[in-house]
């Protein structure tokens, strides 16, 4: 019997020290009347003291955004029907320091009876706030992404435009000096307009190459 007390003990506090590295806190408590127990890393995961007790928290809420409060007491007010007997919630939490933080929180209804005045629940919160962070970060990456092409894309639409303006004219005069009923005069004004447009476009070209180089580093 000692031994197997022993092995629980053990496994306690590992698990303890996992839950305080990994930020992962529980609770049971009774719906009913608000008793039961909760761990310290459960009670800082919702902004509360380790003093705290758990009458405070549940139902209560106060550091929990305003925004997501109500979801979380609806929840509350749904497992009480017994309308549900599990579910997940984020919740965005105010700190007295500060500090924003998210947690994700999963309750679960082990035992219902309220008729004997018991709604047993099992309640696992865990911070979330760096795996938000990277959601954010990837957010904002996509949208520069995003304006990025539409950019490159309206670049693109632009010089497409500015390259067939001179090539027309090289395309349309050359083909004009083709034939024989040219004067002199007129030949050399086309030859010129040709010769205009061709170093247009390459200087055109000679920037776009240019722009190439320096978004490649």
């Amino acid at each position: 019997m000692r031994k197997i007390q022993n092995r629980v003990s053990e496994f306690e506090a590992l698990f303890r020290i996992i839950s305080e590295y990994a930020q992962v806190g529980y609770a049971n408590y009774n719906l009913y009347n608000k008793e039961g127990y909760a761990q310290n890393v459960w009670l800082r995961n919702y902004g509360e003291a380790d003093s705290a007790q758990i009458v405070d928290v549940i139902g209560k809420y106060r550091h929990i955004h305003p925004e997501d409060r109500k979801p979380l007491l609806d929840l509350l007010t749904r497992f009480s029907a017994g309308e549900v007997q599990s579910a997940t919630a984020i919740c965005r939490v105010q700190h007295d320091d500060g500090r924003k933080t998210w947690i994700k929180t999963h309750l679960i209804c082990r035992d219902y009876r309220p008729g004997e005045q018991v709604i047993d629940m099992l309640g696992i919160n865990y911070d979330i706030t760096a795996l938000k962070q990277t959601e954010q970060e990837l957010i904002a990456a996509k949208e520069r992404a995003e304006e990025s092409n539409k950019l490159k894309s309206a670049f693109l639409a632009n010089m497409s435009h500015e390259i067939r303006t001179p090539l027309n004219a090289i395309v349309g005069f050359s083909s004009l000096m083709q034939s024989e009923e040219l004067s002199q005069e007129e030949r050399a004004e086309y030859c010129a307009i040709v010769v205009n447009n061709s170093e247009m476009l390459l200087t055109l070209l000679n920037d776009i190459l240019d722009i190439s180089s320096l978004e490649c580093g």
